[in-house]
């Protein structure tokens, strides 16, 4: 402790002895299985919080070690070897016409959950884009008439739907790509199945909500259910954007001191941030899928001419990943948002 106070009546003087202080509680950590007790990062949570949201440099010289404990190795799965390399995956005709039937009777009666649309949720939902809401062990969210959208999650911790717990909670195939992904030994499965339906908002407009989906370790795998043509609000994404370069860890790091590990409310960056000249566009079919770790650059565009988007997406949100675990332990400190 003594030791610690020093370096922080100067954090920048003493830059790397406290760096290396950390890394030594973070070895000190893992050697006891993330037993965090006693630790700086269980004393002293907000004063690291507040050190990583200071100091950029110790901000990804601990992000650079805690990603050490996952690095990328070859695999002998071409389908892991391309996600790591380009951030995304695109598999043509995953799900026969069967199975895609079976989902849709589960999509359909996600979708017909949500309740319909009074003057009190439509006001709501002009204030935060979308309104949120939790019922019967599943949370929903409907977008404004300016977005066209309407979400319905289901946590893997409660009942699934039939078809969905079947040919996706289960899936052994895509749940042991994530698991290969991440080089973890367990097991691993999406912590939510969410039906979603993009449809054509009150008035179209041009517009692309470039972003991340968070700081976090993240994954989604994204089941196309009906054959889509460029006005059925396409899915448009720039591969290998999925790694920290160089020229995001400025814009990365405003994120982090903003909101944390879990960037929701400050991921997203104007378009001259994103190679539009690299931008791929996801028209697919029925049956096709989408893996993409959540740092991908990615956006969604609006439904339009009466286009419309179905699709499922399995969110893989508690990723057992070290960053997950340190930095998610102190995302509680020091947040600037103003909720």
């Amino acid at each position: 402790m003594e030791l610690f106070e020093k370096y922080l009546s100067n954090m920048y003087l003493y830059e790397e002895e406290l760096y290396e202080l950390l890394i030594r509680e973070i070895d000190k950590v893992i050697a006891r299985n993330y037993d965090f007790s006693c630790s700086l990062f269980d004393t002293h949570g907000d004063t690291i919080k507040m050190i990583l949201q200071a100091n950029q440099t110790i901000f990804w010289s601990v992000w650079d070690y805690l990603e050490s404990f996952h690095i990328y190795t070859k695999n002998d799965q071409d389908e892991v070897n391309i996600l790591q390399n380009k951030g995304i995956y695109v598999v043509k005709s995953f799900f026969g016409a069967d199975e895609v039937a079976e989902l849709l009777i589960d999509w359909e009666n996600s979708i017909k959950s949500v309740p319909e649309i009074t003057d009190e949720i439509h006001q709501k939902s002009l204030l935060n884009r979308s309104y949120f809401e939790s019922s019967n062990d599943i949370r929903y969210t409907i977008g404004s008439i300016h977005d066209g959208k309407k979400r319905v999650m289901h946590s893997s911790k409660h009942k699934m739907p039939n078809y969905f717990d079947k040919h996706l909670r289960k899936n052994i195939f895509l749940n042991s790509i994530v698991q290969k992904y991440y080089n973890f030994k367990r097991e691993i499965e999406p912590s939510i199945v969410m039906a979603e339906h993009l449809y054509p908002p009150k008035y179209y407009r041009e517009y692309e909500a470039w972003h991340i989906d968070n700081l976090s370790d993240q994954f989604k795998i994204m089941i196309v259910l009906e054959d889509m043509t460029e006005d059925d609000a396409p899915f448009i994404y720039v591969e290998e954007t999925h790694t920290i370069q160089e020229i995001f860890k400025d814009r990365y790091h405003k994120m982090y001191t903003t909101n944390g590990i879990s960037t929701q409310e400050q991921n997203h960056f104007e378009k001259s941030f994103v190679e539009t000249s690299l931008v791929k566009r996801g028209i697919l079919s029925a049956g096709d899928v989408i893996l993409f770790d959540c740092k991908l650059h990615h956006s969604a565009t609006f439904a339009k001419n009466g286009g419309n988007r179905k699709n499922i997406m399995l969110y893989y949100n508690s990723l057992p990943t070290a960053k997950n675990k340190f930095l998610f332990k102190i995302d509680k400190y020091l947040r600037f948002g103003l909720k």
